[in-house]
């Protein structure tokens, strides 16, 4: 988008005016803007957080993560995109399709291991600013691996990996694993939240967490969760 260059009065006598664009022909203006949304941010404002999880084996029913927003966080939270990402970099001899169901959750889960904030540790889970000049997570955000349960809500949905066979092919397997786009997929582009639907919102003591299926493999998976707080 260009820069504005010029204005013109938007209610005659008032001194109010309008930012506007003259193309080079120098006979047309158009108005420029700044779109917002809901929330009262303007485009890419909006302080946004990511939550990188560490790998976590392929187990039948286990829950592999739940992002929570607690009621002391005093903040509402969009998730923006959920990618989960096969690990490409070990051998395996069962590359079973894993199917991965999401839930809302309405308490804290019970068990797991807990993320860390600014870690430059690959262990565990670690939120990450997106803008290190907005304001840090308050602890009432909180994520975890390798649940004991979860307080479960309504199902929002699942999510399908296919199979990638030999493991040295797995590349389109990690290519395909993002969410569904009407769960929120990653639409990070300058304006791109007024193209799509509402994104999953989390509100005071809301959550969302992830069930693997019944079915097993020898895979273990990776997820990248991006959300913003308001």
């Amino acid at each position: 988008m260009s820069l504005a260059n010029d204005t013109i009065l938007i209610t005659p006598g008032s001194g109010a005016t309008l930012a506007a664009y003259s193309p080079a022909s120098g006979t047309t203006r158009l108005q420029v803007y700044i779109p917002a949304n809901w929330t009262g941010h303007l485009v890419e404002t909006e302080p946004t957080y990511g939550v990188m999880l560490p790998t976590v084996d392929s187990v039948a029913n286990r829950y592999h993560w739940e992002l929570f927003n607690a009621s002391s966080s005093n903040l509402t939270l969009l998730v923006r995109s959920i990618r989960g990402m096969p690990s490409s970099d070990t051998a395996t001899s069962n590359n079973l399709s894993m199917r991965f169901d999401l839930f809302r959750t309405t308490a804290v889960s019970s068990g797991g291991t807990a993320a860390n904030t600014e870690s430059s540790s690959t262990l565990a889970p670690n939120f990450s600013e997106w803008d290190t000049t907005q304001t840090a997570l308050p602890a009432g955000v909180t994520c975890k691996t390798v649940l004991t349960s979860i307080t479960t809500g309504a199902w929002l949905g699942h999510l399908f990996r296919p199979t990638a066979v030999p493991a040295t092919a797995r590349w389109d397997t990690v290519m395909l694993g993002v969410v569904n786009r009407n769960l929120g997929d990653d639409v990070n582009e300058a304006g791109a939240e007024y193209r799509a639907a509402k994104r999953i919102i989390l509100h005071s003591n809301e959550g969302i967490a992830c069930r693997q299926g019944t079915v097993a493999s020898t895979m273990s998976y990776q997820w990248l969760l991006q959300f913003t707080a308001v």
